[in-house]
């Protein structure tokens, strides 16, 4: 837990809060304890030593070191799923695509064939979806919000996970203010969200079963309750606006 930092940043609290909560299970295994992430906690080290907010700094750091809470803090069993959605079964081939390359990515890990040396793990459903206006490619979803009462999401405080975005007239008041001739970036970042990720421990809470094996998810999902406050406050989308300057 990283209480007692002071900050500039308005989520910070959020932040924190989410960063103290702990899943159920408290025991980790090698096979989901390693940290694989192409953002290189060195390089954002001495990219972010500078930033105005040094409480915020190092919580990025800090969590691309050791991995991001999902702020799951539920105190009572979960109920995994014994079945996928039928758009999965329907493109099976999709599935073992997708699930073959984050494998190779080091963004899914498994196949696991037994799972009794690992904690218990909560299981749940996925299924995919076409991915935007690219015809005939899919987007594997894993539903963290099933079943109803008794899933991951529900273990989660939406109230800090909520945040307003920034407005197009704020953004356009401070290239007013700016001047004439300055310049704003935007930056669009492929697969951001999975490149963040998630702790060890909170692991156990994002697995999946394709047939006879289980994968466990070590990035950040999208589909979480927290993706709102971890994925767009932390990685990569502030710190690298400032580290990119």
């Amino acid at each position: 837990m990283l209480a007692g930092w002071s900050s500039l940043y308005v989520y910070m609290a959020d932040l924190l809060c989410l960063d103290a909560c702990r899943p159920v299970q408290g025991h980790q295994c090698k096979e989901l304890s390693v940290i694989a992430t192409p953002l290189c906690q060195q390089e954002w080290e001495r990219s972010l030593a500078r930033h105005p907010d040094s409480a915020f700094a190092r919580y990025i750091c800090s969590g691309l070191k050791d991995g991001f809470r999902v702020g799951y803090s539920r105190n009572y069993p979960l109920k995994s799923t014994n079945h996928n959605m039928e758009s999965a079964t329907q493109h099976p081939e999709v599935v073992e695509e997708y699930l073959h390359k984050e494998c190779a990515l080091n963004r899914m890990l498994g196949p696991f064939p037994c799972t009794d040396h690992l904690p218990r793990l909560h299981i749940s459903r996925f299924g995919v979806i076409p991915k935007g206006h690219n015809t005939g490619k899919f987007r594997l979803i894993t539903d963290l919000s099933s079943p109803a009462g008794q899933s991951v999401n529900d273990g989660i405080d939406s109230e800090l996970c909520s945040l307003v975005y920034t407005k197009v007239d704020e953004v356009a008041a401070q290239a007013a203010c700016s001047g004439r001739g300055a310049l704003r970036e935007k930056v669009d970042i492929e697969a951001a969200y999975r490149l963040i990720p998630v702790h060890p421990q909170d692991r156990v809470l994002q697995a999946v079963q394709w047939g006879e094996n289980t994968f466990v998810d070590p990035m950040l999902s999208s589909r979480s309750c927290c993706v709102g406050r971890t994925g767009t406050d932390i990685c990569p989308v502030g710190a690298i606006t400032w580290s990119a300057v």
